[in-house]
């Protein structure tokens, strides 16, 4: 059965809680929480070029990392099912309660043997975030009166050519 979401509700531990970094990884484990791997997940940090890799092994697999740092306009909260809140009338998916356990600010994310660039997806992702703030902002009367002349003006031109 498929649930929709009804809406975070940060936890007290999410909110200044102790600091958590979610860890990335490219492949799937057949676990679904918190687990302890400090002592088999043991991460050395070089400096690079273009910033600190973070270099892993984990079940024998090589990995590389980096730190990415989320925007100032996003927070990142790692969130657990508490249960339902109510049944659908409508014959749809109940509504579920999801609340905050973890909150950060960072993330790892980590390939396998390969070196982490600003190419990866996790870095394009995080460019989204100005993208759409950006998207977002309001365009001033001044700017559109500016854009409409110039569209103008760029019509006229197209009809003369």
């Amino acid at each position: 059965m498929e649930a929709r979401l009804s809406g975070l509700v940060p936890a007290a531990a999410a909110e200044g809680g102790p600091s958590f970094t979610p860890q990335l990884i490219p492949f799937t484990i057949a676990k679904n929480g918190p687990a302890d791997v400090s002592d088999r997940f043991e991460v050395t940090e070089r400096a690079a070029a273009d910033g600190n890799v973070l270099e892993a092994q984990l079940h024998g697999r090589n990995l590389r990392g980096a730190r990415a740092a989320l925007p100032a306009s996003a927070a990142g909260y790692v969130v657990e099912e508490k249960g339902e809140i109510a049944p659908d009338t409508e014959g749809g998916a109940p509504l579920k309660d999801y609340r905050a356990t973890h909150a950060f600010g960072e993330l790892v994310y980590w390939n396998h043997d390969d070196s982490p660039t600003t190419d990866d997806h996790v870095p394009k992702a995080l460019e989204w975030f100005g993208v759409a703030a950006r998207l977002a902002e309001r365009v001033s009367d001044e700017a559109m009166a500016i854009a409409a002349q110039d569209a103008k003006e760029g019509a006229v031109a197209q009809h003369v050519a």
